[in-house]
C-alpha cells in the first residue's frame, strides 16, 4: 500500500468519523425536542440549526465524493 493510499483512508476515516458524531448529535438533539419526525421539518426550516445542518450536508457531500473517488479511480 503506498503512501498517499494511507493518506486517503484516514482522510477517509476522519470525515467519517466527524460525520458519523455529527449526525448522532443531530439524532440526539431531535429526539430531546419531541421526536425524530415532529421535530425534523423545524430542524431543516430553523435559523439556529442552520450552522449543524450546513455542516451535516458539507461532509455528506464530501464523504460522498470521496467514496466515489475510490470506487471510480482505481488505485496504481
Amino acid at each position: 500500500m503506498s503512501g498517499g493510499t494511507i493518506f486517503q483512508l484516514i482522510l477517509l476515516a476522519l470525515v467519517f468519523i466527524a460525520w458519523a458524531w455529527l449526525l448522532f448529535r443531530t439524532i440526539s438533539l431531535l429526539q430531546a425536542r419531541g421526536g425524530i419526525g415532529a421535530e425534523f421539518g423545524e430542524w431543516w426550516r430553523s435559523p439556529d440549526d442552520r450552522k449543524d445542518r450546513n455542516t451535516l450536508l458539507f461532509l455528506s457531500f464530501v464523504l460522498a465524493a470521496m467514496l466515489l473517488m475510490q470506487i471510480a479511480l482505481p488505485s496504481a
